[in-house]
């Protein structure tokens, strides 16, 4: 006797995507055979539009499956909008565009501007001197929900004109990505919800606009990442800014005034900090001045923290990063307690070994420069020494071991004076 279970039915609208996806092969194949002996026949046609049917509900009320939106067809671009659950949003008109890419943007705009309450996530690429039309003819969208934003532009040809004001208020916002937009432009964006800020393209910023940005996001930022790819103006204001959240920091350094913008940011100790020294444009007694300017503070930081080690790459003549951090979790600070008594108990630090192994190579004893040798180290006067005496140390003279790559060393002899690094480093080892 055949038992049956009473299941109720359930609508197909609640089955999972992979379940629909299956059906809806399934049932062409079950027609394949009497569309290839009959053709299809009134009731293969009723089959395939309920099916059909079917499959349009599903994916009308499955709100994110419209979510990843690009958008290029305006009416293509209101229908995913008004669908989509938590839209993500990327525009993109590029420079070599047909000559309607102006209406069609503004026609793109115009949709986007209806459902700027929806939109969580937006990335707008198009050319500077359109982004100067859309800053200034616009009026504010409210993007409440918004927490991720990327606004991009192309080529120095191509920069937003420093005038011009997004026309964005986004309260939520977390991450927001630049390239060729000042701080200015871009300041209408900056919260207390910002976690993530990148600004890229080497645009000119006063020391001013760094403060005012920071300043906005309150008196201890939930900044986690904090990129300032710029060149930084003096403007003479300077103001001392706490990061705590910070874990990656990214600054480059092509003048004084950048090296103090650095200066004065209290960083947390597990931070990770790469500083791009670059000096195609300036001349030594600048690299001076910033060299004394970032010693003090990687000092500070080194001794605060328990840094012990930084790695410094050469890229050219006029181009030195520096990367420095702490010590990775799976050591710890046993990891560097071991090495500290290891070092007092006359172990060889990384300095030490490095010291040695070209202290009697003469023909290759100093840095080619006079960048980084000026970097890493610098002359400081010895009042404890008769008359008037100078010697040399490295700038960031408590952290105990270095890394040196793409460094290239040109031919001098011993004691041939304040660049040789060789003689600096055993020095410090003895």
């Amino acid at each position: 006797m055949a038992i049956y279970t009473n299941r109720a039915s359930a609508s197909i609208k609640i089955l999972p995507l992979e379940i629909l996806d299956s059906i809806l092969v399934l049932a062409v194949d079950a027609e394949k055979p009497t569309a290839a002996a009959h053709g299809l026949s009134s009731l293969s046609w009723i089959k395939i539009w309920h099916v059909c049917q079917q499959w349009y509900e599903v994916l009308k009320k499955n709100k994110s499956l419209w979510n990843e939106i690009v958008a290029v067809n305006p009416n293509t671009t209101a229908l995913f909008l008004e669908r989509a659950f938590k839209p993500s949003v990327r525009i993109a008109i590029r420079p070599a565009d047909d000559s309607d890419s102006e209406e069609r943007g503004a026609r793109l705009f115009d949709v986007l501007e209806q459902f700027t309450e929806k939109i969580v996530s937006l990335d707008m690429e198009m050319p500077g001197a359109m982004w100067g039309t859309f800053c200034n003819g616009r009026k504010q969208w409210q993007m409440s929900r918004l927490e991720h934003m990327r606004l991009w532009t192309y080529g120095v040809a191509h920069s937003v004109p420093a005038m011009s004001v997004v026309p964005f208020s986004a309260p939520a916002l977390k991450e927001l990505v630049t390239c060729r937009f000042s701080l200015s432009t871009i300041q209408p964006l900056m919260s207390q919800s910002i976690e993530r800020l990148e600004v890229l393209g080497n645009v000119q910023i006063s020391t001013g606009d760094i403060w005012t940005a920071l300043g906005m996001m309150g008196a201890r930022p939930k900044l986690t990442d904090l990129t300032i790819c710029a060149t930084v103006m003096d403007d003479g204001t300077r103001q001392d800014i706490d990061l705590p959240h910070v874990q990656r920091f990214v600054l480059p350094i092509r003048s004084s005034v950048s090296a103090e913008v650095f200066a004065h940011l209290t960083l947390p100790s597990d931070v990770s900090i790469t500083l791009e020294v670059e000096c195609d444009e300036i001349g030594l007694d600048e690299v001076r001045r910033i060299i004394n300017i970032i010693g003090p503070k990687v000092n500070e930081i080194a001794s605060c923290n328990g840094f012990t080690k930084y790695d410094l790459y050469h890229v050219n003549t006029s181009h030195t990063c520096i990367l420095f951090s702490p010590t990775t979790n799976e050591f710890g600070a046993e990891a560097i307690r071991a090495h500290a008594e290891s070092t007092g108990r006359g172990g060889s630090s990384g300095l030490r070994c490095f010291g040695r192994g070209l202290q009697n190579n003469a023909p290759a004893r100093t840095f080619i420069g006079p960048f980084p040798s000026r970097l890493v180290c610098t002359l400081k006067r010895d009042f404890s020494a008769v008359g008037n005496t100078w010697r040399s140390e490295l700038v960031c003279s408590r952290l105990r071991t270095m890394e040196l790559h793409y460094v290239r060393f040109r031919k001098t002899y011993h004691d041939n004076g304040v660049d040789d690094f060789v003689d600096l480093l055993y020095s410090l080892c003895c």
